[in-house]
């Protein structure tokens, strides 16, 4: 998405770290840098740039494109709703809304693509089989799956009671058949083919293919290596296999922290990668009566 027209310099020399004397005080006067600083320093600013500039390496989607077209692994969007409006196949270019798209490669040979709503819209997915695009399926949310209006059902689940040949309440039956294990738990149940993230789950060992929530985010809060341990928020993990043995896994917010991805391969996980979400907003950005929120970037436009 961000295009950035200055070559980085390749500082290979990583230097010496400076003593935690140096780190507190700093150089003084008529103090002669040692080398192996310099190098360290330099080294590590190239490195930490080349890290934030990975974080945004998205490539535009251009007016009118197609996305029937995207088939190359990697990350695209368009933040500009009236762009993003143009695209054909696109499932939300009805919605005033910018879009992220991923496209993943599968170890059979076809192509997945996840398709973010950078306002609104939800999450949606697809894949290219033999030639051939899927319907574009969009991924319910907790709320969602359990509506009954969106289950079909136009009676309220009180009035179905009362149907000839119902021999126990309706919703405790649509709770059971939204919750993976029977138990009729409501709130451990995000999609109809979900499993659940058990209390202390390590999300290093998700590697078989599928969708794993945990909507109490207090047990969320247990699972290792989950990037939103620290906030109050349940999560859905989608984990899909790659090509030539590759393991991605998508991490979604329930109610806050967004959406973030990793990728494991040849036995070691990636970092946590942030994928950037677009909010609107009208924020004074007059001096001396801004709050801004740290975490966030703020586009100013008239």
């Amino acid at each position: 998405m961000a295009d950035f027209n200055v070559d980085l310099p390749e500082w290979k020399n990583e230097g010496a770290a400076p003593s935690e004397n140096l780190q507190a005080n700093g150089f003084q006067a008529y103090d002669k840098p040692p080398a192996p600083v310099f190098n360290y320093l330099f080294n590590r600013f190239t490195r930490a740039i080349q890290e934030v500039r990975g974080k945004f390496d998205t490539t535009t989607i251009p007016e009118g494109a197609d996305l029937n077209t995207y088939t190359t692994p990697g990350m695209y969007g368009q933040i500009l709703f009236d762009t993003a409006q143009t695209f054909i196949n696109s499932p939300l270019s009805d919605k005033q809304t910018g879009i992220f798209l991923e496209v993943i490669k599968l170890n059979s040979g076809s192509i997945l693509q996840i398709l973010y709503g950078a306002l609104f819209g939800g999450i949606y997915k697809r894949r290219l089989n033999s030639g051939e695009w899927s319907e574009w399926t969009r991924m319910a949310t907790y709320a969602e799956a359990t509506d009954l209006k969106n289950l079909g059902v136009t009676a309220t689940a009180t009035e179905l009671n009362y149907l000839t040949g119902v021999t126990s309440n309706i919703q405790e039956q649509l709770d059971k058949k939204l919750d993976g294990d029977g138990s009729g738990t409501v709130a451990e149940a995000v999609t109809l083919t979900s499993t659940t993230i058990p209390e202390g789950a390590d999300l290093n060992s998700y590697t078989t293919a599928g969708r794993y929530v945990q909507i109490l985010y207090a047990t969320a809060q247990t699972l290792l290596n989950n990037p939103l341990s620290s906030m109050e928020t349940g999560i859905v993990l989608e984990v899909v296999k790659g090509n030539g043995g590759g393991v991605f896994q998508v991490l979604y917010g329930v109610l806050k922290g967004g959406i973030y991805k990793r990728r494991y391969n040849s036995g070691a996980w990636s970092s946590w990668d942030c994928m950037p979400i677009v909010e609107a907003s009208t924020t004074d950005l007059t001096a001396g009566t801004s709050t801004l929120q740290s975490g966030k970037i703020y586009l100013v436009y008239e």
